[in-house]
């Protein structure tokens, strides 16, 4: 069956049967083909192993109800049936035919049932394109980035000492981080370095990526530092002959209009050097306009002096452009060296390609985009060995830009020969934007970048799907309030529309509540408010009958998770978790692990500075920032940091044991419990590395990085266990109970802490990484704006996903309200508690 429209694309908000609507496009193109092998000619992508199984699982399911199967059970499978009859104008008994000879053609020729992963497809891709991309017929899939990134890190080190002018580089590069207190690990400046030229957006970068030798970054370098000492010298100039002038005429702070918060502090800020705000403030500028000076002193000193002091200011405007040019200088140097070693990584990555005979899984986005530039539509279906007529594509918000531009020829090939083609996704629950995920694709559909453009647009049939079938009433009533107010206090209008299709209906007859646990101080300790979660959790269980395995815990952070399941442990509770299990998210297992490295790298600021704050999180001490601030201005070492808290790491066991005797006597020492679960497992592999010799090939901390990602303590899955997870892995789940840890509604943080800027004059440099948080007071602080836009966006999208996972009850968790925080806008409801301080719906 053709739809009027066929190319149709459903806005699903959580809980709206988004799958649903995928299985009943897919049974309806199938039922009505008269071709039983018909499935053969429908793609359906998804973008994950999981998801993928579970749409076959789901797609078999009906066809084998439908066929009159008694012993498959859905609960939706009337409503199926009910729905396919009304789509395909089919009798029961013809669907009931039809379904179970696709049925039987399915399980004979599971192979050709093309419901995949993103990821496979483009293998399948790559594999079909081998001889023309120069790869080997037999080559390999890399999965897993890092060991790839571990291995060029490594070969790459292996060069330093025998290569003099990467030696060189390496050594100014140390020697630069330590003069501004930065790590002198090499090895993560390095593998960063490596995971940028892996990326999806190194690859729209490379058009304009310039080699450079170590010896020509060099060069660079002192150029820009030259520059930067001019640039400073030229804008601080003015701003120090004001403060001159008023030091000869004995004005004060107090003298002048707004004293310090005004155009006395104005010039102090910059004549100290501090140029990141430029541009004068509002009380700047009152005196300024309105000629006001002096302040209730009446100095009249200052109308002597106040023209000349207008003049440095005037000379301080004419000076914006080179403060913009100068603050780009300071972004550049401070990852200049990096330059020196994308061009020695991308040989050594395309070394270990040819010599290994691999290729990284996420690479095929790009090999294929650049396939595609020269390939003809309907010769890309040749080489797959078979023609799709349709395309389904599931959780299109999650695609990144290059997969779309490769899975568009497929889609306009469907389309323009009078097929139907499905997508669908919800922008609001995009929260992958780290690994390349684009929802203004999403939002922006039908509109493509593409020559398809006007053939998707005069195709293009939107269904929104605005029915809520999981939540009770008072969850999805809350859901709308909540973000309907959040999304004008958080969104700008460029990505507000993200959310149009944000109100939903409820179904569900169920009774629910939602409770919103708000504390009165800003300041409450992480610990103290998950104590508080870990309370409700027992009242919910002890007084209001809750089955364990009912309730879920969301946590926007695999530490905070770790700590959770820790105390659940601890209390007696079973724990269900995958990434909170980890060894390496458990807060004393960090601290055993930053000591141990404390140990290795003594001189280390950095480490310092961890140790300190994991030490503070795990048994407090008095003013751990000045501390913290002492030890980094006086360079205190590892070991004199711990002796000044009193804390002797010079005893034979830790100085001169093995690793396992080490880390007993840092527990012992730093007082941390060796019967928790954690601690006692990450001691049996300590234990483990010495007995079986490893000692011998490597350090351990080398050993326990191969190990970090997968060693967790192992706990048998049970209805009686509370669910432990991040919020991204909660995504497409549901549970009856719903508990999530949000300290904060935080803006501050940046999804993307990089961007790829193209520096040309006057150095030419291309494209190089810079930090967008560098970039404020440059002429490209328009990236940082973006990025906060899109990063705030980010958030609002995680507060989707964790507060729609919930069938009949929601708990939130969180901190005291900062000033400007969107938790104050909640006060205002008329359901708020204050003196309980919850929101109860």
């Amino acid at each position: 069956m053709d739809f009027p429209r066929p190319f149709l694309v459903y806005k699903s908000s959580a809980g709206s049967g988004k799958t649903f609507n995928l299985a009943k496009v897919y049974l309806t193109l199938i039922l009505t083909s008269s071709d039983p092998n018909y499935f053969k000619r429908i793609l359906a992508i998804t973008f994950t192993v999981k998801a993928a199984a579970e749409m076959k699982d789901r797609i078999v399911s009906y066809l084998s109800i439908l066929a009159g199967n008694t012993t498959r059970q859905r609960n939706d499978a009337r409503h199926m049936l009910k729905a396919l009859m009304d789509e395909t104008e089919l009798s029961q008994d013809e669907i009931r035919a039809r379904s179970q000879s696709c049925l039987n053609l399915i399980m004979h020729q599971f192979g050709e049932f093309n419901i995949v992963t993103i990821d496979k497809f483009f293998a399948r891709l790559v594999r079909a394109f081998a001889s023309d991309l120069t790869l080997a017929p037999d080559f390999e899939i890399l999965v897993d980035r890092n060991l790839l990134i571990d291995r060029a890190t490594d070969l790459l080190f292996d060069r330093v000492g025998q290569d003099e002018d990467l030696t060189f580089l390496v050594l100014q590069m140390l020697k630069s981080r330590l003069s501004d207190d930065k790590s002198n690990n090499a090895d993560d400046i390095i593998a960063n370095a490596c995971r940028s030229l892996l990326s999806d957006d190194f690859y729209f970068a490379k058009s304009n990526f310039k080699e450079w030798t170590p010896k020509a970054v060099y060069a660079l370098k002192e150029e820009l530092d030259q520059e930067a000492k001019r640039l400073k010298n030229l804008i601080s100039e003015p701003a120090t002959l004001a403060m001159k002038l008023l030091s000869n005429w004995s004005i004060d702070e107090k003298d002048l209009y707004y004293g310090k918060s005004g155009i006395y502090g104005y010039f102090k800020r910059i004549s100290n050097g501090d140029f990141s705000k430029m541009a004068p403030g509002a009380n700047v500028l009152k005196t300024i306009e309105n000629d006001k000076w002096t302040s209730s002193t009446k100095n009249p000193a200052v109308d002597q002096i106040k023209d000349q002091l207008r003049t440095c200011y005037e000379q301080i405007l004419a000076l914006i452009q080179d403060s913009e040019r100068l603050q780009l200088i300071n972004a550049l140097r401070a990852e200049i060296y990096t330059l020196g070693f994308y061009s020695e990584l991308e040989r050594i990555l395309e070394w270990i390609r040819e010599e290994d005979n691999v290729r990284l899984l996420s690479e095929f986005n790009s090999l294929i985009s650049d396939q595609l530039h020269d390939e003809q539509t309907f010769f890309l279906f040749e080489r797959l060995g078979t023609q799709f007529n349709h395309i389904l594509i599931d959780e299109f918000q999650d695609t990144s830009v290059l997969q779309w531009n490769n899975l568009l020829p497929l889609v306009e090939n469907s389309l323009s020969e009078g097929n139907t083609s499905l997508i669908v996704g919800d922008a609001k629950q995009s929260i992958y934007r780290w690994r390349n995920s684009d929802p203004e694709q999403f939002v922006k559909l039908p509109k493509v970048n593409h020559p398809s453009s006007g053939l998707l647009e005069s195709l293009y049939k939107e269904v929104i799907l605005d029915k809520n079938y999981r939540s009770a009433k008072q969850v999805v009533e809350f859901n709308n309030r909540f973000f309907d107010l959040a999304k004008t206090h958080i969104l700008s209008d460029a990505y507000s529309p993200t959310y149009e299709t944000l109100h939903q209906e409820h179904t569900s007859e169920i009774d629910g509540s939602v409770q919103w646990w708000i504390g009165d101080d800003p300041k409450q300790t992480k610990e103290a408010l998950l104590l508080t979660m870990l309370d409700r959790i027992r009242i919910m269980m002890d007084t209001d009958g809750i089955a364990p395995g009912d309730i879920c815990t969301l946590f926007r952070t695999n530490s905070d998770a770790a700590s959770f399941a820790s105390m659940l442990l601890e209390s007696g509770f079973d724990v269900i978790s995958q990434e909170s299990l980890l060894l390496k998210n458990n807060p004393q297992v960090k601290l055993i692990l930053s000591s141990l490295d404390g140990l290795q790298r003594n001189q280390d600021p950095y480490i310092v500075q961890l140790w300190l704050s994991q030490l503070h999180q795990h048994r407090a001490f008095p003013d751990p920032h000045l501390l913290a601030k002492k030890a980094k201005k006086e360079r205190w070492t590892f070991m004199q940091t711990a002796s000044h808290l009193g804390i002797d790491l010079s005893v034979p066991v830790v100085q001169h044991g093995d690793n396992f005797q080490r880390s007993f006597a840092i527990c012992t020492l730093l007082n941390i419990p060796t019967d928790n679960a954690f601690v006692s497992k990450f001691l049996d592999y300590c234990l483990r590395f010495e007995m079986t010799g490893g000692y011998l090939k490597e350090n351990f901390l080398e050993f326990w990085m191969k190990k970090a990602d997968t060693a967790s303590i192992q706990l048998t899955p049970t209805s009686d266990a509370v669910n432990v997870m991040t919020i991204h892995k909660s995504k497409g789940l549901e549970f009856p109970v719903v508990a999530v840890f949000m300290p904060d509604v935080s803006l501050s943080r940046k999804t993307k802490e990089y961007a790829w800027i193209d520096v040309q004059e006057p150095w030419e440099i291309g494209n190089i990484q810079l930090k967008v948080t560098d970039l404020n007071d440059s002429s490209y602080r328009h990236l940082l704006e973006d990025e906060v836009q899109r990063s705030s966006l980010d958030v609002l999208n995680v507060l989707y996903v964790a507060f729609t996972r919930a069938e009949q009850r929601l708990e939130v968790f969180s901190s005291g309200p900062t000033k400007n925080s969107l938790l104050n806008a909640l006060f205002a409801w008329p359901e708020w508690d204050e003196q309980n301080r919850v929101l109860r719906i």
